[in-house]
């Protein structure tokens, strides 16, 4: 019994870590974000029309028209404020 739990444990632990290693972003705790006014104020200075600003999977999501014309959905690190790729999930 003892052996089962444990095992479950570590697999819960393991998963765990393997989806804050998978963000794109980091880990940060929330107190350290930027807050979202200032991350639309950060990448309409980088050129993007923001429509919406959210959080999502420890990113910020900007919902956006980049410089070029183009509507993207843009990942952008929280704490930063730097452009981590684009959202491709459909």
């Amino acid at each position: 019994m003892k052996t089962t739990i444990l095992a479950i444990l570590a697999s819960a632990a393991f998963a765990g870590a393997a989806f804050a290693a998978g963000s794109p972003c980091g880990n940060e705790p929330q107190s350290k974000w930027m807050t979202k006014e200032a991350m639309q104020q950060k990448a309409e200075g980088m050129g993007y029309k923001v429509r919406q600003v959210k959080a999502e999977k420890g990113c910020y999501e900007v919902y956006a028209v980049d410089p070029k014309g183009k509507r993207v959905e843009q990942l952008f690190n929280p704490v930063t404020g730097e452009a981590a790729g684009e959202d491709n999930d459909g």
